[in-house]
């Protein structure tokens, strides 16, 4: 049978909302069955209407839903802004739920203390979406660091820069005032939170190391926001190995080439999103070779492949790959095994990765407002 979830937020017209449901019933083993789209009604019924809800399992807040709905339920998707994530998430779990969230967790990593403790004491499934690391080429590169193909890594560099805000600025001749933008909404950060855990995410995820020290530099770019919308990190990791982390929402005419470059003893890897079908592969004498998505039916990136390689998979389907392995969880847990940590022994990220993406930005902002050069995480 198939799972059944329900919807917090993303109506339609929301970027993460229709990606999340998406990305959920793509391979066949999950239905989107009830829902709390938006606080707005004509929002909230449209929704229901574009994706077949029943209009009687649609509700105007997500209490309404889980008092409702509960015992029909496997899990619960919440895609609504920063400052509610941990309420809801919260209350699903104790209304017996697994769940899925968007990041960041919430706003700081103190308020995720409970639904970080209920995730363990209960062991049910928990994801938080970091869904760059489904891409099948990045778990190739993670599958040659752990071979030993880099030998020790001394270099990290991650790029996310995007260029949305000058775009709105320039078309429009106004700076924007969206939620995205208000400290109330989205907690104390808006670049390094939004972009900057999922960087931060992908360079530990890639290399199995840990980042132990930020120094940091922001721009802030906008009259209209408080917040760092542009950031530089020098990252110090747990082998000693140097890295730096940089993210815009400034960079004019970049959409999202996403970028990762690990520097080992052996070799160097490189992979952008936005050829997310190769890994180049960087020989000592400087020549470079590329790996294909599913090169050969034994590559790491095989294992992850829906499709034959020379026909391109992308964003959508690395989105779906997260949810593959969170819905291996939830049967399994749905049958009786405890799901350690919300993750542990599934391949995707969990409320572990989710504190320490805020813990990263809280360490971030204390650096940016301090005078010592590290500042430790």
């Amino acid at each position: 049978m198939k799972l059944k979830f329900a919807m917090v937020g993303g109506a339609l017209g929301s970027f993460m909302g229709p990606v999340h449901r998406i990305a959920a019933t793509l391979d066949g083993q999950a239905e989107l069955v009830a829902g709390s789209f938006s606080r707005k009604a004509e929002k909230n019924r449209a929704a229901a209407e574009a994706w077949h809800v029943d209009p009687d399992r649609v509700y105007e807040d997500y209490r309404e839903l889980l008092a409702a709905e509960a015992d029909n339920l496997d899990y619960v998707v919440i895609c609504t802004p920063n400052n509610t994530h941990v309420e809801i998430a919260t209350a699903a779990i104790e209304a017996g739920l697994a769940v899925s969230s968007d990041k960041p967790l919430g706003i700081g990593s103190a308020e995720c203390d409970e639904p970080a403790s209920l995730v363990d004491s209960r062991a049910v499934p928990f994801m938080v979406t970091h869904n760059y690391s489904g891409y099948p080429m990045i778990k190739e590169a993670r599958a040659m660091r752990a071979a030993g193909d880099l030998g020790d890594i001394h270099r990290i560099v991650v790029e996310m820069p995007q260029g949305w805000i000058q775009g709105i600025i320039t078309l429009s001749g106004e700076e924007p005032a969206l939620w995205r933008m208000d400290p109330a909404v989205v907690g104390p950060s808006l670049a390094t939170a939004d972009v900057g855990t999922h960087a931060l995410h992908l360079a530990e995820h890639v290399t199995g190391l840990t980042a132990i020290a930020v120094d940091a530099d922001a721009s802030y770019l906008l009259s209209t926001s408080p917040l760092e919308n542009d950031i530089n990190i020098l990252l110090r990791f747990d082998n000693d190995a140097a890295g730096i982390l940089t993210v815009s929402e400034f960079a004019t005419g970049d959409r999202n080439p996403f970028r990762i470059r690990v520097y080992g003893t052996k070799a160097g890897i490189e992979w952008v999103q936005e050829t997310p079908e190769y890994l180049i592969v960087k020989e000592p004498g400087g020549n470079e070779r590329r790996l294909f998505r599913g090169h050969s039916p034994d590559a790491e990136s095989a294992k992850w492949s829906r499709i034959p390689m020379g026909h391109p998979e992308g964003y959508l389907e690395a989105f779906a790959n997260l949810y593959g392995e969170f819905h291996r969880a939830v049967r399994a847990w749905r049958g009786g095994a405890p799901i350690v940590g919300g993750n542990r022994g599934y391949d995707y990220p969990g409320v572990a990765e989710g504190v320490r993406g805020l813990r990263f930005v809280e360490a971030v902002l204390a650096n940016l407002a301090g005078t010592d050069k590290w500042t430790e995480f």
